[in-house]
């Protein structure tokens, strides 16, 4: 991973970009998700080996290995995703563990590694895609590779409720904190939209949503695969961003970048 900082003045030569730090990966895996703090003075990735690590932004010269200053293992076989939760010392994260064990867990980074995570569930059977972060409901939203959304309650720190949303695996997440919406875009190419304010107790009912969806992306098929190669589909939808102004952004397989407009129901 890379920090550049953009637009500096350089004596003599105007404005210019340049590396400012470089950071690597102790298991020298694929990144899998990266995320910047509240605060904005550190920043978090999970790898593809199921690590999570933390590196504090500006402690090291220019262009030198920056080893990161908290390492958990936080999932056996796979680390999919994180977010920060409401601050930059809990962080939840999912992904794919051994059997029947956690694929959501949520961490606080100032205690020892072995009494880091503080709750945990076994929230999808397949593992875990993407996750994101409610604080108007006081819950982390998490997406599955079966097409299935967790809503996981941080003060109770227990799952209240499950539901298939999906045909294929969710692929990202965005939050609406002003009306607790929440976009789900999958693999399919489909964007659509729930209520995670209304989901009642203990019920694997999907929550009363708004009564929207779109085929946002299409997916793509192999055209001239090579001799031996079966026909398949790529995913559909890559990544959705919310801009705070009622505005979504979605970016497609399909090479296309959309934006959809917000409004409330």
């Amino acid at each position: 991973m890379q920090c550049w900082q953009f637009g500096q003045t350089i004596q003599g030569r105007g404005l210019h970009d340049h590396l400012r730090s470089q950071y690597k990966l102790p298991s020298n895996d694929r990144v899998t998700s990266l995320r910047i703090s509240p605060c904005c003075e550190q920043f978090a990735c999970i790898d593809a080996t199921g690590h999570l690590c933390l590196w504090r932004f500006g402690g090291f010269p220019s262009g030198i290995d920056s080893p990161p200053f908290c390492r958990l293992q936080c999932h056996a076989r796979r680390g999919s995703d994180l977010c920060f939760v409401g601050s930059s010392a809990l962080l939840a994260t999912v992904g794919q563990s051994s059997q029947n064990s956690a694929s959501l867990g949520l961490w606080d980074i100032l205690l020892p590694p072995s009494q880091a995570q503080v709750a945990s569930c076994n929230a999808h059977q397949d593992g875990g895609s993407c996750i994101a972060y409610s604080a108007a409901t006081q819950a982390v939203i998490s997406g599955g590779e079966r097409g299935d959304i967790s809503v996981f309650d941080l003060r109770q720190r227990r799952q209240r409720q499950q539901w298939s949303a999906h045909s294929l695996a969710v692929r990202c997440l965005a939050i609406h904190e002003p009306t607790s919406l929440c976009f789900s875009a999958s693999a399919d190419g489909d964007l659509k939209l729930w209520r995670t304010d209304q989901c009642p107790e203990a019920s694997e009912d999907p929550p009363s949503s708004c009564g929207h969806w779109v085929h946002a992306h299409e997916p793509h098929t192999m055209l001239h695969p090579l001799p031996g190669t079966a026909l398949g589909r790529t995913y559909g939808i890559n990544q959705v961003a919310l801009d705070g102004a009622d505005r979504l952004l979605s970016a497609g397989a399909d090479g296309r970048v959309k934006l959809w407009a917000v409004q409330s129901a």
